[in-house]
């Protein structure tokens, strides 16, 4: 298995998410980080289970929130470029190639 790398500003969306939630009620933001993980630990495991998505990657969709997880598969990694809501621009992550 290929590890999962994060893009730097994909983690920080991961943690800005987790508090946004947290801040709403007390344990969703974990839940929220756990949920997300589930999402990598899946595409890890099974690369190509994503769905097609833009400019080249896949994306898996953590359960009970609107968020994706997109990724690249690369030669030695799968790169988390992003944890996307929903309600944001669709490929605004992109020049995160």
């Amino acid at each position: 298995m290929k590890p999962a790398v994060f893009h730097p500003e994909a983690l920080a969306e991961l943690q800005e998410q987790a508090v946004f939630y947290e801040e709403r009620s007390a344990g969703l933001g974990e839940r929220f980080a756990v949920q997300v993980e589930a999402a990598v630990s899946l595409a890890v495991s099974m690369p190509g289970i994503g769905s097609p998505y833009r400019h080249g990657t896949r994306r898996v969709l953590p359960k009970d929130f609107p968020h994706s997880v997109v990724y690249r598969e690369m030669a030695d990694s799968l790169v988390i470029l992003a944890v996307a809501p929903f309600k944001r621009k669709p490929a605004y992550w992109r020049h995160r190639k």
